[in-house]
């Protein structure tokens, strides 16, 4: 009997190491990589299913309000200040000397060559709004981050303009959006997809197990991405770019999620627009219909069901034979 008393102690003790070992965060993800200082002023609203957080220069997680973005709203469904802040851009290019200019702004590492220009509200009766614009150190790029929450809907679009106000061209001009998803308020690692496979669509999209919400930052098609990618812990403060992990598809991991545009050049008053999507909702489908609303083609059923005249009735069914022989 001590002895079977003896292998259960041991037994325990066995599986409380190992489960420490899966819910232990990585170094990039411990408490010590909270911000401690705020940056300017701050944006946070709450709309029906998400409260959002802006700092002033153009980044989620802001330190101030304590939070970035929450689906659904509640301190326990933050998916974004945690460990370590970190949604927010980098911006690298060089001037007509070859000389590489690098800047970001993230609420952890705080701000690199960038100055504060303005923070202004244009929210309306419907949706929440706000512009941010900064521009580099060196007075050549102005950057426009306009964050806008709709507030019946489970998405956030972002809209980033980079535009050339210097006298001289840029070349190799980069911009590179970082965000460090850590759903419902841990840093534990999350299940991480790209969709573009599979589905299709410029979406990456996170999940933290059965019953837990989905989250997805995506690209629109219209301004596609140059590349993406699921691992960008060494990417994110530098101007070189190594792709690790474009589709984890499915894996368990403590992902970053980059999407980088690059090799862009800009002759003096010329600009470069992206646009961003932040998704939320409670299964995969939900999170794509979102994008399909984004993108202005929100599904409908193939064959809906409608009150037709007999003469139609007997039309759609004619037609819709013909269309089930084609395929």
């Amino acid at each position: 009997m001590e002895a079977i008393k003896q292998e259960l102690i041991v037994t325990s003790s066995l599986v409380m190491v190992i489960l420490l070992a899966l819910v232990t965060p990585c170094a990039a993800q411990s408490d010590a990589d909270a911000p401690t200082t705020d940056y300017g002023d701050d944006f946070g609203v709450t709309g029906t299913y998400i409260k959002m957080g802006v700092g002033s220069y153009g980044y989620l997680a802001d330190y101030s309000l304590g939070y970035g973005l929450q689906y659904p709203v509640g301190s326990e469904h933050e998916h974004l200040a945690i460990g370590w802040w970190g949604e927010g851009y980098f911006v690298g290019y060089y001037d007509s000397g070859s000389n590489l200019h690098e800047c970001y702004a993230y609420a952890s590492n705080g701000i690199k060559n960038l100055n504060f220009v303005s923070e202004t509200d244009l929210s309306t009766a419907d949706e929440y709004k706000v512009r941010d614009v900064t521009t580099t150190s060196d007075g050549r790029i102005r950057l426009t981050h306009e964050f806008t929450l709709p507030k019946d809907k489970k998405f956030v679009i972002l809209e980033v303009t980079l535009e050339n106000i210097g006298s001289d061209t840029v070349t190799g001009l980069k911009y590179k959006r970082i965000v460090d998803w850590d759903l419902d308020r841990t840093p534990f690692p999350d299940c991480w997809d790209y969709l573009g496979d599979s589905d299709g669509k410029p979406i990456m999209l996170v999940r933290d197990g059965d019953g837990y919400p989905y989250a997805a930052v995506a690209t629109s098609s219209s301004t596609p991405a140059d590349l993406h990618d699921a691992d960008a812990w060494g990417d994110y403060l530098g101007y070189n770019t190594y792709i690790d992990d474009p589709d984890p598809d499915g894996t368990y991991m403590d992902g970053n999620a980059l999407f980088e545009w690059n090799d862009i050049t800009l002759n003096p008053g010329d600009s470069v627009s992206f646009k961003i999507y932040y998704i939320f909702g409670d299964s995969k489908d939900e999170v794509l219909s979102g994008y399909d609303e984004l993108e202005g083609g929100a599904s409908v059923p193939e064959f809906p069901t409608v009150v037709l005249p007999v003469a139609m009735t007997i039309l759609g069914v004619a037609l819709l034979m013909f269309r089930r022989r084609e395929i």
